[in-house]
C-alpha cells in the first residue's frame, strides 16, 4: 500500500507548503510513504542535497506501529533520499511517527545536509486520547546530585 500526502491536514486545515497547517513556509515535510510487509520507506520535500543524521548513531526518533495501534521505538536509516523504518516487534506496519509527542532534545534527528531539521509528523489519523481513559501520572526521575544540563550540538546551518 502506498500514499501520497496532501495538502490537508486530517482535520481539513490547509496545510502550508512546507508543511505547517496554515502556515507557506517552515521545513521539511513527508512527501510519500510506502508500507511494505515489514517496514515503512518515507521520502520528503525540500531534501536539499540530501539527508543525514544530526550526530553518529542510531536514528532514534521514530515509533511504529501495525493495525493493533501499539506503538514500538523504531530503526530507522537513511537510503538515498529516503529513510526506511522497521522493528521486529511490528510485522505488518501501518504507521510510522517522527518526534511525535515527545521532547526529542535527546533523540537523533534528521536533517538536510544543508542544516534544517525535519518537522515532527505522523502518518497515521488514529484518535491521540481516549477521553474515557483514566489518567496517567508520570513521575520524571530526579536528576543526579551535580548533573548539568547542557544543549546538545547540531548540524551547522550552511544555508
Amino acid at each position: 500500500r502506498s500514499a501520497t500526502a496532501n495538502n490537508r491536514t486530517q482535520s481539513g486545515n490547509h496545510m502550508g507548503s512546507r508543511g505547517y497547517p496554515g502556515r507557506r513556509r517552515g521545513r521539511r515535510r513527508r512527501r510519500e510513504q510506502a508500507s511494505l510487509p515489514d517496514r515503512f520507506i518515507l521520502s520528503f520535500d525540500s531534501i536539499g542535497s540530501g539527508l543525514m543524521a544530526a550526530k553518529e548513531g542510531p536514528i532514534n526518533s521514530f515509533a511504529i506501529a501495525g493495525d493493533d495501534q501499539v506503538w514500538h521505538w523504531a530503526n530507522a536509516h537513511i537510503k538515498d533520499d529516503t529513510v526506511v523504518v522497521s522493528s521486529p516487534e511490528v510485522e505488518n506496519p501501518v504507521a510510522v511517527r517522527y518526534a511525535w509527542a515527545m521532547n526529542p532534545s535527546q533523540r537523533n534527528l534528521i536533517y538536510n545536509k544543508e542544516g534544517l531539521p525535519a518537522s515532527p509528523f505522523r502518518t497515521d489519523d488514529w484518535p491521540l486520547y481516549d477521553p474515557e481513559a483514566n489518567p496517567v501520572e508520570v513521575n520524571k526521575p530526579a536528576k543526579p546530585e551535580g548533573h548539568t544540563s547542557k544543549d546538545w550540538e547540531r548540524p551547522a546551518m550552511i544555508q
